[in-house]
């Protein structure tokens, strides 16, 4: 009997194995394809309508993307309620409200469409460190095969995704943030999607001319060493990524520093308060969710500080806690 239960249990450790293996190599050759995906996307021309859910609101936008040697051009056009147009030419953004006759602008590299939804391969091996990956069967999105990748978190400071990615062309056709419990938080995806040349929509933008007023945001990088305040360079598996000053006319200036774990971002926000120019009923400290994006805001003295990002509302405490004032002086 023993000779016979000897190649029995080693049959089984040997199946556990392979088991295991062949998880692992899944795994990794999804990531591959995510990290790829990413990159090609950027080089696609595509238009198509965009539907995002957050919380009770729903939002309909219309999307065109091209990309060739001049560089990328986008155009997000909002359907629904107030327009607005966003308009993405390199690094330089526009966002036109033709009903007030009002032009915002500011310098950012990211996707008008797709800020933050796919990981970034930049961040590999963190965030493949922090979430558990695993393919699930294909589905249709928008009339188009995609291939489905859930991200789930390996602690309880962050939330878990469900991305949807053609599966010829490899573009993100729609994303979902999902609480570790399966509840979903955000949902945007296309509801159509052309990648055709000859039947591309190109939004029509505003013109902008006599009566239009024009505001810039503008924005520098910081020396956090200079700051009046400190904050750890990598916190639960985030790592800064960017310090910047943001400054609008008329307006104290609002340091800003982004944080990721390649996947979701945290954005920790700290501004001058002015008690003439602020409601006298703002309360000292405040939390707020709209779907999947959580902040936390706390006066500091002479300062206010917000906290803010798709991630579980302990984490934004964590990130709270962790900001200390230089030399005990939250006045500076």
């Amino acid at each position: 009997m023993v000779r016979i239960l000897f190649p029995l249990i080693w049959i089984s450790v040997l199946v556990v194995t392979f088991a295991s293996n062949a998880v692992a190599a899944d795994a990794q050759a999804g990531w591959a394809y995510l990290f790829d995906s990413q990159k090609q996307a950027q080089s696609l021309h595509y238009s198509g309508v965009l539907t995002s859910t957050s919380g009770d609101q729903t939002h309909n936008s219309r999307v065109y993307h091209r990309a060739d040697a001049s560089g990328v051009l986008e155009i997000l056009e909002r359907l629904d309620g107030q327009p607005m147009h966003w308009v993405r030419s390199g690094s330089d953004i526009q966002c036109l409200m033709p009903d007030r006759k009002m032009m915002l602008s500011e310098k950012r590299q990211q996707s008008l469409a797709w800020p933050k939804a796919l990981p970034d391969p930049k961040a590999s091996q963190t965030v493949q460190a922090l979430y558990h990956l695993e393919e699930q069967p294909t589905q249709r999105i928008a009339g188009r095969v995609v291939r489905v990748f859930e991200l789930n978190p390996k602690d309880d400071l962050r939330y878990a995704h469900r991305l949807y990615l053609d599966a010829q062309k490899g573009l993100l056709l729609m994303a979902e943030v999902l609480t570790q419990g399966g509840t979903v938080l955000e949902h945007v995806g296309f509801s159509e999607i052309n990648y055709s040349p000859n039947a591309l929509t190109k939004p029509e933008v505003p013109k902008t001319g006599e009566g239009w007023r024009t505001a810039s945001i503008q924005v520098q990088g910081l020396n956090v060493d200079g700051l009046a305040f400190a904050m750890p360079n990598q916190l639960a598996g985030f790592v800064r990524t960017e310090a910047l000053q943001r400054t609008k006319p008329d307006a104290a200036p609002v340091q800003h520093l982004l944080y990721t774990d390649g996947l979701s971002q945290i954005s920790v926000f700290v501004q001058k308060h002015n008690p003439a120019k602020t409601p006298s009923k703002l309360p000292v400290r405040s939390g707020l969710q709209f779907g999947a994006v959580q902040s936390r805001m706390e006066l500091m003295g002479e300062h206010r500080v917000t906290i803010m990002g798709e991630v579980p509302d302990k984490t934004l405490q964590l990130f709270l806690k962790s900001l200390k004032w230089k030399n005990n002086n939250v006045n500076q």
